[in-house]
C-alpha cells in the first residue's frame, strides 16, 4: 500500500469518527463508539489544610488559578516537595466538596528532564487522606486511593478515579524534588436536572436533605452505586 493510499484511508477514518461524534448516530461503516453520559468539571483546590514543617516551598502557587496546561515558563514558581533529612515534604489539599473523579497533576520543565515519583493519597475526609493503608478504615478497596506514581518532566498525570475531597501529596525519592505548577480535581458526574426538592422551617434538616441528594447524584456514574468509590 502506498503512502498516499495510507493517508487517504486515515483521512476517511477520521471523517467517519467526526460524523459519529457530530450526529450521535452510526452507520454500517461507522467506527464503534458511544458518547459518555458523564460530564466533567474542573475544580481547583480551595485551601492547604496541612504541610510538613520542612521540604515544602511555594505551596500557595497551587491555590492560584492557572491555565490548565503544562507550560515552559510558568508565571509563578512551582510548588516543590523535597525528601530531606527532616522527612518527606508533603501537603494536604482541600477541594471544598465531595468529588467522584480524578486528580490532575501538572509539572513544569525540570532539570535533567527526568521523571519524578510522588505519593498520592485521596480521602473523603482529611483524616483518611492523612492515614496509611489499614489505618482509620483507609484502604485501596474498589478504588486505589494511596499509590506512588511517576510524573513526566513536562506534562500532565491523571490519578484515579476515586471518591475524595482531600488529596495529600508527598515526595518519595531523595534528591528528586517534586515540582508542580497546578493540581486540580476533575469531577465526573451525570449533568442531569434535579426533579425533586425539599424545604422546611428547619435549616439543619434542609441541609441534611441537600447532602443526601448530592450524595445520590455523585453515585450516578455508569450505574447507580451505593458509594462514590
Amino acid at each position: 500500500m502506498t503512502r498516499e493510499a495510507d493517508m487517504k484511508r486515515l483521512a476517511t477514518r477520521w471523517l467517519v469518527i467526526a460524523a459519529v461524534v457530530a450526529t450521535g448516530t452510526s452507520g454500517p461503516a461507522a467506527e464503534p463508539g458511544e458518547r459518555s453520559p458523564i460530564t466533567e468539571f474542573r475544580i481547583p483546590p480551595t485551601r492547604i489544610v496541612w504541610q510538613s514543617a520542612t521540604g515544602v516551598a511555594h505551596a500557595d502557587t497551587l491555590l492560584v488559578p492557572q491555565a490548565g496546561q503544562p507550560v515552559l515558563q510558568a508565571p509563578l514558581p512551582p510548588c516543590t516537595l523535597t525528601l530531606d533529612e527532616g522527612g518527606s515534604g508533603g501537603l494536604l489539599l482541600d477541594f471544598g466538596r465531595e468529588i467522584q473523579g480524578h486528580v490532575e497533576l501538572f509539572t513544569p520543565m525540570a532539570p535533567g528532564k527526568e521523571p519524578v515519583r510522588v505519593r498520592v493519597r485521596c480521602g473523603e475526609s482529611a483524616s483518611e487522606a492523612m492515614a496509611d493503608l489499614g489505618e482509620r478504615n483507609a484502604g485501596n478497596d474498589h478504588a486505589v486511593r494511596d499509590e506512588v506514581i511517576t510524573l513526566p518532566w513536562l506534562g500532565t498525570k491523571t490519578v484515579g478515579p476515586s471518591g475524595f475531597r482531600f488529596v495529600r501529596l508527598d515526595a518519595v525519592d531523595p534528591d528528586r524534588p517534586v515540582r508542580l505548577t497546578q493540581v486540580r480535581a476533575v469531577l465526573g458526574i451525570r449533568d442531569v436536572p434535579r426533579i425533586g426538592s425539599f424545604r422546611s422551617s428547619d435549616e439543619r434538616l434542609n441541609r441534611i436533605w441537600e447532602v443526601g441528594a448530592d450524595t445520590v447524584h455523585l453515585c450516578m456514574q455508569d450505574y447507580l452505586w451505593d458509594g462514590i468509590k
